[in-house]
This record gives structure tokens, C-alpha cells and sequence, in this order.
């Protein structure tokens, strides 16, 4: 008894990590997305491990015709060496942001008080949003879990007990450029973070996390002197049309606002139900408008910087004209549930009933049929015909699922199997879901004895 008592806190922590995790992994498979991105991703990573070509870019950025840094595609290299299945490189997003949710248990137990950390580790853990973005491999996905080491090592600066912790901020930096190569709005931690020291104008460290900033781009900017500048030249073209408006305008801010965001809260917090994330967004807006125009007190300094890093988050977010969706706010995530365990601090049950219903309506016990199913259901049925690849059509009503060709041919090659090659087609094959066979099987079936065309549905 008295060991369990002595570390209660570790086992609280483990509790929690393993409540994120089931909720992350239980029925994984069923969820995993599959569409052009994830193809993309694991045939390039798979293409330059073949070649022993070093990879230089990341993904192709959302907007703007330009490339990330490569990190992402390094993270995905670590599980592709255990396993080619596309499960592999899921598993590894629902790890990581499950560890995040005993990361943030630490984080405020250390820097704020045994509930908060409680109440936000936990809101965290039964998120619907967060556990949504954590069950397949794409590059914005992991950055909750940088997000709170980032913030980890930026508050250990900012405790500011000794000189040996002042250098934390070097990690909270190596961090926040992770989260920034995994996709662009990790800039906006970027900028949180190097504000710090810009305001207490510890000019040294300053500019020596600059150096490693840049340094960690390295690879980036290698292939940039390489190629003449193509992607910084798209960057900044893109920059250029953004800050002037002339990109969508400035009403997709007030859209931002007034839509968007409550939206954001509410799939994080409160299994959707939009009135409580219009509340709830009204909530934090008045916390960054008083941190900005009133000097608070300094009673807490801890709190204060905590609503200081979220309303830096979200007012640099705004200052983007474009549109944005849902993951674009992935990095506000972890300072969101902290933020509103300190307001419920005191009133702390009410949160229960909140975690709780979280917990039972939570996206992983929902019904579904992933693409990850339906290209298995292809590969299949391709098997069972052992035809060339040119004799198969592809008519697949998911537009996201335009890759399927390389979709397929992946899911032969990561089974050790051999892939079906080119040749004579004496017949072809037409694959497709039963919605668009429906549809086309009128004037396809018509032709299919002059094209020698068989049709395939692929029923759930």
C-alpha cells in the first residue's frame, strides 16, 4: 500500500497512457486512411530506401506549390524498416500522440497543481479530434506529441532557477522545428517559443537557437542551393499573395472566427455540439484580449505564460487569409485542454460528466469501412484473376481514392508477394465500388463482350 501510494503519480500517468492508447489502436485497421497522401508518402519513402537515395523534401505542403522539410518522411522510415504494411506507420502516429497524453499530465503537475494535470491529461485522452487524427499515418498528425515536449523544455527555461536550465531552450526549440517540418502551422510554435527569449532579450541564446534552427533545415536548403531555389521562390510568392489578400481575402479570417474555430472546439471537446464550442471560443478569445491589453498579475507567472503562448497561437493563425481546416489546428490542441483545465481548476468535477460522455461517444467505437479495407478487398480480387496491370481499370467513386493503381500495387509489393506485370491483355478487368457500378453499368455491360471487359463490384 504504501509503494502504491508512493507512486501514485506514475501509476495515474500509466492509467492515462493506456486509456489514449486504447482509444487510439482499438480497431485500428478500420480506420486507417488511405487515400492519394498516404500511397504518396510510402511509395516515396519505399522508392528512395530502394535506390539508397537520401531524402532531401518532405510532402507537398496543402497550399502553395511548395515542399516541406524531410522529417516526416524519416519518422515514417523508422517503421517501414519493421514493417512495408501501411498499418505500421498508423501505429506509430496512435503511439506517439498517446504518450502525449501522459506528457501533459507531467507538464502541468510540474507547472501547475496535481488537478489541471489531471483534468487536461484526461480531456486530452478522450478528445474526439485528437483521437481522430491519430489513427493514420500523415505528416500533420504526430504534432501534439512535439507540441507538449516543445513546451516541456520552454517552460524549464522560463522556471529560470540556474544557467544549466536556461540552455532548455535549445531542446524547446529542436522541438518546435520538428513540429514546424511535419507541416507549416508548427510555425506558429516557432514563433511562440522564440519569443520568450526575444522579451527577456537573452540576445546569446537567442541567436544560437536561431543557428540550430536553421541548422535542422539543413537538408531543405541543400537541396534548394541544389536546384536553383524552387521551393523558397513558391514560399515567398505564396506569402506575397496571402499577406496582400489577394489569395481568398481577409473574410476567411472573420470565417476563422466566428465558424472555424467554435467548430475546432467542439470536436475537441465536446463530441461536437457546436453551441458549447461558440461558448467555449468566446471563452478564449476574452483570455487573449485580456493578456494583451491588461497587465495581469504576477501571482502565477505559469498560467500567464500558458495564455500568453495560446493567444500567440491563435492570432498569428488568424493572421493567415486562406481557408482553414480542421488539422490546420492541431497545434493548438495541447495548450487548449491545459488552458481550460486551469479555468475549471476550482469546479473541477464538472469536467467528470464532460470526460465521461466524452468517453462514450468517442470516434472509437463508431461504425466504419476504411479505404485501408477497401483497396485489401482490390488487391483480392486482383489476385483472384491473376491479370497483367495494364488489363485493369479502376472506376472508384471516392475521388480521394484517385491513386488506386499505386494504392494496389503497394499492398502486393508490402505482402512479399508477386506483383501482377505487365503483358498481353486476352481480357480486362474493371474494379469498382458498388455505388459507381451502379451507375456505369448500363453502358459498360452493353460493351463488355466487344471489349472482352469483365465488371467487378466490390460489395461491403
Amino acid at each position: 500500500m504504501e509503494a502504491i501510494k508512493k507512486h501514485r503519480h506514475h501509476l495515474m500517468a500509466l492509467a492515462i497512457f493506456f486509456l489514449a492508447f486504447f482509444l487510439r489502436v482499438y480497431r485500428l485497421p478500420e480506420f486507417i486512411a488511405y487515400h492519394q497522401d498516404q500511397v504518396r508518402d510510402l511509395i516515396y519513402i519505399k522508392d528512395h530506401f530502394d535506390k539508397g537515395e537520401m531524402i532531401l523534401l518532405g510532402p507537398k505542403a496543402s497550399v502553395g506549390n511548395f515542399f516541406l522539410a524531410p522529417f516526416w518522411y524519416y519518422l515514417m522510415s523508422a517503421t517501414y524498416l519493421f514493417s512495408h504494411s501501411p498499418v505500421a506507420p498508423a501505429s506509430m502516429v496512435a503511439l506517439l500522440n498517446a504518450i502525449a497524453a501522459p506528457l501533459i499530465y507531467f507538464f502541468c503537475r510540474k507547472f501547475f497543481n496535481e488537478k489541471i494535470a489531471v483534468i487536461s491529461s484526461l480531456l486530452y485522452a478522450v478528445s474526439p479530434f485528437s483521437i481522430e487524427y491519430s489513427r493514420f499515418a500523415w505528416n500533420p498528425n504526430p504534432i501534439p506529441f512535439f507540441t507538449i515536449i516543445s513546451l516541456y523544455f520552454l517552460y524549464l527555461y522560463l522556471d529560470n532557477r540556474n544557467k544549466i536550465q536556461k540552455n532548455f531552450i535549445y531542446f524547446a526549440v529542436i522541438f518546435a522545428n520538428l513540429t514546424f517540418q511535419l507541416h507549416y502551422q508548427g510555425f506558429l510554435l516557432v514563433i511562440a517559443v522564440f519569443l520568450f527569449p526575444l522579451f527577456k532579450k537573452d540576445w546569446k541564446r537567442l541567436i544560437i537557437s536561431s543557428l540550430i534552427f536553421m541548422l535542422m533545415l539543413s537538408p531543405f536548403f541543400f537541396y534548394e542551393i541544389k536546384n536553383n531555389y524552387p521551393n523558397l521562390k513558391e514560399i515567398f510568392s505564396f506569402l506575397g499573395r496571402t499577406t496582400s489578400g489577394h489569395s481568398f481575402g481577409i473574410m476567411n479570417s472573420f470565417k476563422a472566427f466566428v465558424k472555424d474555430y467554435p467548430e475546432f472546439i467542439a470536436r475537441n471537446l465536446f463530441f461536437g455540439f457546436l453551441p458549447l464550442g461558440l461558448i467555449f471560443s468566446i471563452v478564449t478569445y476574452f483570455i487573449c484580449l485580456k493578456n494583451i491589453f491588461c497587465r495581469c498579475s504576477k501571482k502565477d507567472p505559469n498560467k500567464k505564460n500558458l495564455f500568453i503562448i495560446y493567444s500567440v497561437l491563435l492570432l498569428t493563425l488568424f493572421a493567415y487569409r486562406q481557408w482553414i481546416v480542421p488539422y490546420y489546428l492541431l497545434v493548438l490542441i495541447i495548450p487548449l485542454v491545459v488552458m481550460i483545465a486551469i479555468l475549471f481548476e476550482k469546479v473541477f468535477f464538472l469536467m467528470i460528466p464532460l470526460i465521461i460522455i466524452n468517453l462514450i461517444m468517442s470516434p472509437a467505437f463508431a461504425k466504419t469501412d476504411s479505404s485501408l479495407y477497401f483497396f485489401k478487398k482490390v488487391v483480392k480480387t486482383v489476385r483472384q484473376y491473376n491479370l497483367p496491370e495494364n488489363c485493369i481499370a479502376y472506376q472508384i467513386e471516392n475521388s480521394d481514392l484517385k491513386f488506386a493503381p499505386k494504392a494496389v500495387s503497394y499492398l502486393l509489393d508490402s505482402n512479399d508477394e508477386d506483383g501482377i506485370k505487365n503483358g498481353d491483355c486476352q481480357k480486362k478487368l474493371m474494379i469498382c465500388e458498388i455505388k459507381k457500378c451502379d451507375r456505369i453499368a448500363v453502358s459498360v455491360i452493353a460493351e463488355s463482350e466487344k471489349l472482352n471487359l469483365k465488371l467487378i463490384e466490390l460489395k461491403k
